[in-house]
């Protein structure tokens, strides 16, 4: 099974869309808090509109967003360890909207959204390791992006940045 995620951060409505399509995307899951944008085109309303002339569901999630006051204290400390702890403690108690994203995931090609380009800083990754540790054992995640592409939900090279592993986020999230 695959999931994909994609950061809009540097693409242009257009290049958006463009990769979506190629993928055959079938179902959008946009997992930001607010779904708000100061980018022209990727408002919810924006969003809800115009995917569907491309075929594709638009779904926000809201509760598989990170809380503002997460966001806002890594703005201001750019701590991820700390970042990491505080939002796999908060998405471990959603466990409804997890179980419903995993419906999602496994009912149509679903894909990621936030804003956030490097997924190895966002919390997609986290989502993704989520289900494929609790919901999808086989679970391919495939960030899109026009530039590189990643397998494995945690980088390897960025490991050495995260405080929690596999086995700690499982004890997290039974």
């Amino acid at each position: 099974m695959r999931l994909y995620t994609i950061g809009y951060e540097g693409l242009n409505e257009s290049e958006f869309y463009t990769l979506l399509g190629e993928l055959s995307i079938a179902t959008l899951v946009d997992v930001r808090e607010l779904p708000l944008s100061r980018k022209p085109g990727f408002s919810k309303k924006a969003l809800s509109n115009k995917l569907p002339d491309y075929e594709i569901q638009y779904i926000h999630e809201p509760s598989l967003g990170c809380p503002s006051e997460i966001r806002h204290d890594y703005k201001q400390d750019n701590d991820w360890v700390k970042y990491s702890e505080r939002f796999l403690d908060y998405i471990c108690t959603q466990t409804v909207s997890l179980t419903r994203l995993a419906q999602i995931a496994s009912a149509s090609t679903t894909c990621l959204m936030c804003f956030e380009r490097d997924y190895s800083r966002c919390h997609r990754s986290y989502l993704s390791l989520l289900l494929s540790r609790n919901y999808f054992p086989d679970l391919n995640v495939i960030n899109i992006d026009p530039t590189m592409t990643f397998d494995n939900p945690v980088l390897a090279d960025k490991k050495d940045q995260l405080l929690t592993t596999d086995v700690e986020i499982g004890a997290l999230c039974p």
